[in-house]
């Protein structure tokens, strides 16, 4: 009888092992095929916080350079877009006292810089201020003429002034 139980628990034991043997299979590959999926999504994850990491680099880059910029900005006048400077011509004027009108407002013949012809009154040290202002703008110009003359019965002076701006974008 002790050789029957035996025996008894020896075929239990096989066909215990028999059927656990395909769920434990399954269970094997089942948690590699998560591990490679798991894997896979780390990759990506590092990848993602590589970029985000990069954009993060690029966001503090843009912010440190952004004065940078808005000095060159100042230093530059597009053709398309010359407010900025028309502003601060007019900036300048009012800052002194000196009234002005831009007459003409053109790129020269040769293509390396812009002609700008405007008119300008105010008294002798009004327009004085005007023109030292005018020599120290932030933007690269140069005096072609100065056309002045005093007004007769009145205080005033009223000139022509041709400049050549030479830092400019097309």
């Amino acid at each position: 009888m002790k050789n029957f139980t035996q025996k008894k628990q020896l075929v239990f034991a096989i066909i215990f092992f028999i059927i656990t043997l395909p769920s434990l299979l399954f269970f094997y590959t089942n948690i590699n095929v998560q591990e490679i999926a798991s894997g896979q999504k780390l990759t990506e994850w590092r990848v993602e916080a590589a970029r985000r990491d990069e954009i993060k680099f690029l966001d503090s880059s843009m912010k440190k350079i952004e004065g940078e910029k808005a000095m060159l900005e100042t230093h530059f006048v597009q053709i398309s877009n010359p407010v900025p400077f028309l502003g601060t011509l007019d900036k300048l004027a009012k800052s002194v006292n000196t009234e002005y009108t831009v007459s003409s407002f053109d790129a020269s013949p040769d293509g390396t810089s812009l002609i700008v012809v405007m008119n300008a009154t105010g008294n002798f040290e009004a327009f004085y201020k005007f023109l030292t202002l005018l020599e120290n703008v932030s933007y690269d110009i140069e005096f072609v003429s100065i056309d002045m003359k005093k007004e007769t019965d009145t205080n005033k002076w009223s000139a022509a002034i041709k400049i050549k701006l030479l830092t400019f974008v097309k």
